[in-house]
């Protein structure tokens, strides 16, 4: 088996949407990886190692503690990285002690698997899944990281997982949970979501919808089509089909002409635009940052420089001296601050007694554009963990 997959099922969400992405990206190399990507990529690790000491009876947290101010991977490993992967480990801790599946192929921790049921090339490798035979229940996680908000209904990357480990267990399973653990991107639902799927069969439409754009990504002649999965697509910069949707929302010469827009036609029009808006700005982060490359790397691009971006201010002075610099002035500069409720269950106070004692108010109220999306998730699904 190759290191990487054509298919991955990290990227399932952009060739479901678009199928010329994954020759597109093959043709463009292999991605350099970041120091936010190699980031992740350790918390990944950590939180892996720490759920393999529950397999053996160990504490995560008690594991934990000796694992910031260390260097892995070439970063620094930092508390909050260290809490984030601790928030996934706890979460699976109770699972595990709930199931009493321990070892065996009932549990997976960063196991790769082959996904034949979809394509030939597509395999991966699942964050964590346990499956519960005396329930049939399956359960698969996956961490992130990063700040950008991860949804878990209908989540491509969860479902080609899904369907891989029913091949590999050889499994009918009568309820599937997937569970997003993502402890730094706000969401009013917190850090950890879940799909629960009381009917598998469910799914069924959505492993078709994989095979067939796995399909056609692997054709002779697959087609491009622009979204908001171009936001990370490595192959934005050299996409034609990306460069004609932008291109066509620049300015038009056209004659004196007038249209009526109805109240059935503004939510389209809204969302067209919003569609326009997004599409552009992922094509211009992209063409802004491979600027950047290229002048680090001490080439001259006509009309570009680089200035420097300066931090918020902080004192250059030890604590004492700022309360006595406070004083002096007829200024209290000790003031404490509780954490907020986040920031509460960041530090590890649990969700369910945050919610207890804190609140939310509504504060106005904002347009947004309704894409039926909750509406599905409560009647296919329901909510919960």
């Amino acid at each position: 088996m190759m290191d990487h997959s054509l298919l991955a099922p990290s990227n399932a969400d952009q060739w479901v949407e678009c199928a010329g992405s994954v020759q597109m990206n093959l043709l463009a190399g292999p991605k350099t990886s970041n120091e936010t990507a190699i980031e992740g990529d350790t918390v990944h690790d950590i939180g892996a190692e720490l759920v393999e000491g529950v397999t053996r009876g160990q504490l995560p947290g008690k594991a934990s503690s000796k694992l910031w101010d260390t260097t892995r991977n070439g970063v620094f490993v930092t508390k909050e990285m260290v809490d984030s992967a601790l928030m996934y480990a706890k979460h699976i801790e109770k699972l595990i002690q709930y199931t009493r599946v321990f070892g065996g192929p009932n549990i997976g921790i960063e196991r790769q698997i082959e996904i034949h049921g979809i394509h030939p090339a597509c395999f991966g490798t699942p964050d964590f899944f346990i499956y519960d035979s005396d329930e049939k229940h399956l359960t698969v996680y996956e961490l992130k990281y990063g700040y950008g908000v991860v949804e878990v209904f209908e989540n491509w990357q969860l479902i080609c997982y899904t369907k891989g480990i029913i091949e590999l267990l050889g499994i009918v399973p009568e309820k599937i949970s997937l569970i997003v653990v993502q402890p730094r991107a706000p969401h009013k639902d917190g850090p950890i979501r879940g799909w629960i799927v009381n009917n598998p069969a469910d799914l069924n439409p959505y492993f078709e919808s994989l095979k067939q754009a796995a399909a056609l990504a692997m054709g002779s002649s697959p087609q491009t089509k622009t979204g908001p999965h171009c936001r990370y697509c490595p192959s934005l910069l050299n996409c034609e089909t990306a460069r004609s949707a932008t291109d066509s929302a620049l300015d038009v010469v056209g004659g004196l002409k007038q249209s009526t827009i109805n109240e059935n036609s503004l939510w389209f029009r809204i969302a067209i635009l919003k569609r326009a808006q997004e599409m552009i700005k992922h094509e211009l982060t992209a063409y802004e940052s491979e600027v950047e490359s290229k002048m680090r790397a001490g080439q001259l691009i006509p009309r570009f420089k680089m200035s420097p971006k300066m931090s918020n201010a902080f004192w250059t002075i030890p604590h004492e001296q700022i309360i006595e610099l406070g004083k002096t002035h007829g200024h209290d500069l000790n003031v404490e601050k509780a954490l907020t409720p986040k920031q509460a269950m960041t530090a590890g106070i649990p969700e369910d007694i945050v919610k207890a004692f804190s609140k939310r108010e509504k504060r106005g109220v904002k347009l947004e554009l309704d894409d039926l999306k909750q509406a599905r998730f409560v009647f296919n699904a329901g909510k919960g963990e």
